[in-house]
């Protein structure tokens, strides 16, 4: 009774529909996210955070044509890492990540050449090597390279020793990833300065 070209017809429709419903829905589910874990926000405790979001290749790959640069992240809190370096990554910026300070100063002498950062964001709380010793060595090594700390135990004399040793900026958890894309676009701004 149905032609076969009308049956092909409503298949194709169907597939654009299901297609269009599943588009929505991931809106629908990253709204949903937004109001109730706050993914804008780095540093909660809600450790699931990062996993309700995904970056497919062709998104990737795209970015990756357009980098910024490339950002060193040290913090020992996954969910602050991958959170951070999802957001940093939609901004259009390379990551490398290290979970603690002998993790991160490995990481640095294993280029021998130099370490190609633009910019480091660390911790201060960091189990091995604390973060103040990791800044220490940073700008010891790497003088021309931007440090921002990213912490969640404010402490004023402890900025203003941190600002004298040479960071550039000193952000509080939990943060909002647009702060953190400014505070290194203005890192990584200022290094082109002075180069």
């Amino acid at each position: 009774m149905w032609s076969d070209t009308y049956r092909q017809r409503k298949k194709l429709q169907h597939k654009q529909i299901v297609i269009w419903c599943v588009w929505l829905k991931g809106i629908k589910q990253m709204n949903q996210i937004d109001q109730t874990n706050k993914p804008n926000q780095i540093g909660q405790t809600d450790r699931s955070v990062s996993d309700h979001f995904t970056v497919d290749a062709e998104r990737t790959s795209m970015v990756t044509s357009m980098l910024k640069g490339r950002v060193f992240i040290v913090d020992d809190e996954e969910h602050v890492r991958k959170t951070v370096s999802l957001a940093l990554k939609q901004g259009g910026y390379e990551v490398l990540e290290a979970a603690d300070g002998e993790e991160a100063i490995a990481t640095i002498q294993s280029y021998p050449t130099g370490f190609p950062v633009h910019a480091i964001i660390c911790d201060m709380d960091l189990p091995k090597v604390n973060g103040k010793d990791l800044v220490a060595f940073i700008r010891a090594t790497l003088p021309s390279v931007p440090v921002i700390v990213l912490t969640g135990h404010p402490d004023v004399q402890s900025a203003a020793s941190l600002f004298k040793q040479g960071v550039v900026d000193y952000l509080i958890k939990p943060s909002q990833a647009q702060t953190v894309l400014d505070a290194v676009r203005r890192a990584i701004g200022e290094q082109a300065v002075f180069e």
